[in-house]
């Protein structure tokens, strides 16, 4: 069989050439090896997507946390209305504005 018909970067942005590999697999009359099969590359896109969603989530927490704490902080020194700031800063996160 011949070889993966996909174009891969050797250095920079500007300067490519065909994969190395030997083709495994041919769809639509083009070659391709076990890297850079579409199946294989769309799984790799979901995961990459799924791991940027967890690690954002993540992000989020943490600066999410950041506000509980100021909340918690105005509390233990004395806000008239506690349960009042709480709501502000569970509306903040959510975006609920009601």
């Amino acid at each position: 069989m011949e070889r993966c018909s996909v174009e891969v970067s050797t250095r920079g942005y500007w300067q490519s050439h065909q994969c190395a590999r030997k083709a495994v697999l041919t769809i639509e009359g083009k070659g391709y090896c076990k890297q850079h099969s579409p199946d294989r590359r769309a799984e790799e896109c979901k995961r990459q997507q799924l791991d940027y969603a967890q690690e954002r989530h993540f992000s989020d927490l943490k600066w999410q946390g950041e506000k509980f704490f100021e909340a918690l902080l105005k509390i233990s020194r004395g806000h008239n209305d506690p349960r009042q700031l709480a709501l502000d800063a569970l509306r903040n996160i959510t975006g609920d504005k009601g």
